[in-house]
């Protein structure tokens, strides 16, 4: 049984056992008093059952937030530091160059697919493009990228050289993209928290430090860390699902005493009205 059948399907039957349909029909019999007890009693484990559910929720979402950030780290083991630069951990500084380097990264594209754009500052037998003044500061002003050798040939003409051929716009499409991605995935992991009030960030409960210049032993560490807490955090709902069972058995065998107590009254009284 699901889930959503736990907290739907076995409500309906308690809810119609109120105290006073069942006063004003039986009066306050031992039958009744004994069916209001069952009823308390149900009730209380229904509520035990619906705070565990809630609280598989919380542990299952905060188990995808987990999931989510392995899969950045992983995806970072296919970036070169030393080729394309670190990764600032700042998240202010993240989101920043996110933004410079997708501007970039669409400055590029847009010389590779619009020639009248080339042929509006050059010429139209120019086999050279021009690419934006901030799409060059972004190649000789960030710290992280200014010196990495991925970038080495879009700053093959100079400081202000904006001209690039063809294959530079290819080069720079491919390392803006790389850079792109892993920046994102960088913030991604960074912005990784809990599903609990009040949320946590998750590489700070798994006492991670994220670095700029990272490698992938430090990211296969940083993985099985997550991995670890990620598996803890699986057996916590399998416990939660015990318990759930419990009230839920609880909860169907008051029910029933209930029912069963209201349905000798209604015996009783029909005795009586029969004389």
């Amino acid at each position: 049984m699901s889930i959503d059948q736990v907290s739907n399907s076995q409500t309906q039957a308690i809810n119609n056992l109120n105290s006073e349909s069942v006063n004003s029909k039986f009066g306050c019999s031992v039958q009744f008093m004994y069916a209001q007890l069952q009823m308390e009693l149900a009730s209380s484990n229904k509520d035990k059952a619906l705070e565990k559910i809630s609280s598989i929720r919380v542990d299952q979402q905060t188990s995808a937030n987990y999931t989510s950030t392995i899969n950045a780290m992983r995806d970072l083991k296919s970036y070169d530091c030393e080729k394309y630069g670190e990764l600032p951990t700042d998240p202010k500084a993240l989101e920043q160059e996110i933004a410079n380097c997708q501007a970039a990264l669409n400055d590029f594209t847009s010389l590779k697919n619009d020639k009248a754009y080339a042929d509006a500052h050059i010429g139209k037998n120019s086999t050279c493009w021009v690419c934006e003044w901030s799409t060059h500061d972004y190649l000789f002003d960030n710290e992280y990228v200014k010196d990495a050798p991925g970038f080495d040939t879009l700053r093959c003409g100079g400081r202000y050289d904006r001209y690039q051929v063809m294959t530079e716009i290819d080069a720079g499409i491919e390392a803006f993209s790389t850079r792109l991605n892993a920046l994102q995935n960088m913030q991604s992991i960074l912005n990784a928290k809990t599903a609990s009030e009040p949320a946590t960030s998750i590489i700070s409960d798994c006492n991670i430090t994220l670095s700029s210049n990272f490698t992938n032993d430090d990211l296969d560490s940083w993985i099985a860390s997550l991995e670890a807490t990620q598996e803890e955090i699986g057996t916590d709902i399998q416990q939660e699902m015990v318990f759930i069972q419990d009230y839920m058995g609880q909860y169907n065998s008051y029910t029933q005493g209930a029912s069963s107590a209201i349905s000798e009254a209604n015996d009783t009284l029909k005795n009586v009205a029969r004389g």
